[in-house]
């Protein structure tokens, strides 16, 4: 079987890019005679830019309008799609995967989408209103035309029912996971050095409304002083938008809590998995998620987390975890509060560690998709 892959998809940054990425790295491993194309950026190939090299993987230019970069290679959307089409011919696919719905295109042969979240159809400001009016381009055309959905956690599966009338036989669940660079490493040393962070309670992801940033960070203005003395609230994470993080410096200089919560921004694994491992507790108090893969990491790196209640969050979250309402600001501060305080509670939670890490693997996700490729090719 040959399989393509729209690897640009694994080029960018943010929860998608890390899902298309492990993907693309797990596949060939698990795989046993199966071929890998990976479609890449024109611009990107005829620069020499390097890559991975993984056995039976071949990497080839993607001419592509919707998932390449039309302006650089000078040629309308009818004119790419035809050659799409045609590279696609000629490489012999059998299944096209596309790891991300925006970049999806009718390749007119036996096509796999996977769907990460359905966000913008519970609430339009939890996407850009260009992504939005992609999806919704794409969505009618994805159902007509793909063999095979694949939705990141039963929630999502739920979602994609309910708002496309997709007949759930369609439609695989199939897991995320941490990857292997998230692991116990609690450098306090290293993170003392140089963040000067020593007890400290951590958030990590993009900042931004659905991330409900603002309610975490009006939880932790409403712990006793003596914890906020005690435990810094950090941020991991770039801002969406300048707007927001307006709206989130006035809600800290109202609640005077400047001195107490640090935002770190973007960050490389090696150093955001030093932080989970030496984070006191992680946060992520979310107001939807398809999947939510910082729960999965912190917990890979040894830290128990306060979790929504919402969307896929409680498939997610493990033994090790708490769930909270993330519209109920004085419940997010009260289970704060308890387990900063609680320390039979606490221990209790790190105890469940070790069998909420072996829950998710990339391996498990890899071998579950090449299952789902086999099913398409199977059924016709």
């Amino acid at each position: 079987m040959r399989i393509g892959i729209d690897y640009i998809s694994a080029l960018s940054h943010g929860g998608n890019a890390t899902y298309s990425r492990e993907l693309c790295r797990w596949l060939p491993r698990v795989a046993s005679g199966e071929e890998f194309i990976f479609f890449d950026y024109v611009h990107d190939w005829l620069q020499g830019r390097p890559r991975e090299r993984f056995p039976r993987v071949v990497y080839v230019p993607a001419i592509l309008s919707a998932f390449g970069r039309k302006e650089l290679i000078g040629v309308s959307d009818r004119v790419s799609c035809f050659l799409e089409q045609r590279s696609v011919r000629k490489q012999n696919i059998d299944v096209f995967h596309f790891t991300n719905p925006l970049q999806y295109r009718d390749l007119h042969c036996a096509t796999v989408v996977t769907i990460h979240d359905l966000a913008p159809y519970h609430d339009s400001s939890w996407a850009k209103a260009r992504s939005q009016t992609l999806l919704d381009n794409k969505l009618a055309a994805m159902i007509k035309n793909c063999r095979k959905f694949i939705a990141v956690s039963e929630f999502t599966k739920r979602d994609l029912v309910q708002y496309t009338n997709l007949a759930p036989e369609k439609i695989s669940v199939i897991y995320e996971a941490a990857n292997s660079d998230f692991y116990p490493d609690a450098d306090r040393v290293h993170v003392e050095r140089v963040y000067g962070l020593t007890n400290f309670i951590l958030c990590v992801g993009q900042l931004q409304p659905r991330k409900n940033t603002l309610g975490l960070i009006e939880a932790y203005a409403g712990l006793p002083a003596s914890l906020r003395k005690n435990f810094s609230l950090v941020f991991v994470g770039q801002y969406r938008e300048r707007e927001y993080k307006e709206k989130v410096e006035a809600l800290i200089k109202k609640l005077r809590v400047n001195d107490h919560i640090v935002f770190l921004g973007g960050m490389k694994q090696a150093e955001m998995r030093k932080l989970y491992s030496c984070a006191y507790i992680s946060t992520f108090p979310s107001l939807f998620e398809g999947f939510g893969l910082p729960v999965v990491e912190s917990i890979a790196c040894g830290t128990p987390v306060i979790v929504s209640n919402t969307s896929s969050l409680p498939e997610v979250a493990g033994t090790s975890c708490l769930l909270v309402d993330p519209h109920n600001v004085s419940q997010i501060s009260a289970t704060l509060e308890r387990v900063l305080l609680d320390q039979t509670l606490y221990q209790n939670l790190k105890n469940n560690i070790s069998q909420d890490a072996g829950r998710f693997s990339w391996k498990k996700t890899a071998e579950e998709t090449l299952q789902t490729y086999d099913s398409i090719l199977s059924d016709h």
